[in-house]
């Protein structure tokens, strides 16, 4: 009997989650476009998310002592961040989304991830190639003097299209049982191209094109990514992608020049992070009220992990990374070196992308529900990685 109502529990836990998740990101992929969607859309959709997260979990997700005293102390620590930060209910929607999905097998929901993101994305150009919706004009100036034009057709910026592609490849590509064959690899590199010819979003063009030379490095040489380098590498990018995007704004960007040529191919994030460094600090634990007014008025950080600490404090950096070193041991342990290769490429891209936390532009970020199941990994096994890195 009690394996019944388990059952039955489960199910209507996954229909509510999955039906939260669907709704959350179309609303958030509309909000990237063109479309007008109303002021009031989306705190609402994160209210009635909320409600239906919350009976999701106590409908059907299995909690044992340890467990609970983690997710509360989690809820707690980020309503304390949400009473200082200006995103309250973002970061309380993706906290309860994460608790919700520590029963529910990732394939499932990175798979959902795949199916609305590559729906909108072909929906909304769709749209913007019958006139329905607008294209945004920029023109980026290189070192050189050159004049490039970028189009974000029928999105808000040239990057959301390409990013939204990226994320639904990686999502795609993560949980593929087989190995790449040629037609996917054509289809990929065919849109990849077309959308970086039209907005010209080079960090995102390269790391697809590193991602189908990873799989087909892969598929032809099936033991080439099962070697302690690349368990390590994939282990410890995550911390060392924060690290350095807290110490590269400390150095002395304008006095030494190869900082300096680095920050000008970052188009100058190194020295706008470096002003939000001595606006803000970095000395806070639970981060700082901030409305980001935008790079022409010298306030905007484009790295995630520097943008975390900013905004949520040190306390939420350090258990994101903790996280995902917990995941990518995870998926080292498992064999399943494709996803953790993809997350690790997925970490290096938040150097430049502010969207880590963003559960729209981030199909792995539930994955940190898989730290609360038991079979986690030991704080021995973590320090031996890192001590193993620096030999």
């Amino acid at each position: 009997m009690k394996i019944r109502i388990y059952k039955q529990n489960k199910t209507i836990k996954e229909t509510v989650f999955f039906i939260s998740y669907t709704i959350y990101l179309t609303v958030n992929f509309l909000g990237w476009s063109k479309f007008n969607i109303p002021s009031f859309l989306s705190p609402l959709t994160n209210i009635i998310i909320s409600l239906l997260l919350i009976m999701a979990i106590l409908s059907g997700t299995k909690m044992t002592l340890k467990h609970l005293t983690m997710a509360v102390i989690l809820v707690i620590l980020c309503l304390v961040i949400s009473m200082i930060s200006s995103n309250t209910t973002g970061l309380i929607v993706m906290i309860l989304f994460i608790i919700c999905a520590k029963d529910i097998e990732y394939q499932k929901f990175i798979n959902r991830y795949f199916v609305v993101g590559t729906i909108m994305l072909c929906l909304i150009l769709f749209l913007y190639f019958i006139g329905f919706l607008d294209s945004l004009q920029w023109v980026r100036i290189e070192v050189s003097g050159e004049k490039i034009y970028r189009y974000s057709m029928g999105f808000k910026y040239t990057t959301f299209g390409p990013l939204l592609f990226m994320c639904s490849i990686f999502a795609y590509l993560s949980i593929k049982e087989n190995e790449i064959n040629l037609i996917e690899t054509i289809v990929i590199l065919v849109v990849n191209y077309f959308l970086y010819y039209w907005t010209n979003t080079r960090a995102v063009y390269y790391l697809i094109l590193c991602t189908v030379v990873i799989y087909w490095i892969k598929r032809l040489f099936p033991f080439a990514l099962n070697n302690k380098f690349i368990y390590i590498v994939c282990v410890a990018i995550t911390p060392i992608m924060a690290i350095v995007s807290l110490e590269l704004p400390l150095m002395d960007v304008y006095n030494n020049n190869w900082i300096n040529e680095i920050d000008a191919l970052l188009s100058y994030r190194i020295r706008l992070g470096r002003e939000a460094i001595s606006r803000y600090g970095l000395s806070s634990l639970f981060g700082n009220n901030i409305v980001w007014t935008g790079a022409a008025q010298g306030d905007l950080v484009d790295s995630s992990y520097l943008r975390i600490l900013l905004e949520y404090g040190w306390m939420l950096l350090i258990l994101i990374c903790f996280g995902f070193v917990v995941i990518q041991i995870k998926n080292c342990r498992s064999k399943n070196y494709g996803m953790a290769v993809i997350i690790s490429l997925y970490m290096i891209h938040s150097f430049t992308d502010p969207q880590l936390l963003s559960i729209a532009a981030n199909p792995f970020l539930l994955l940190l529900g898989s730290v609360f199941n038991n079979n986690n990994v030991s704080t021995k096994e973590i320090s031996s990685i890192m001590v193993h890195k620096h030999e």
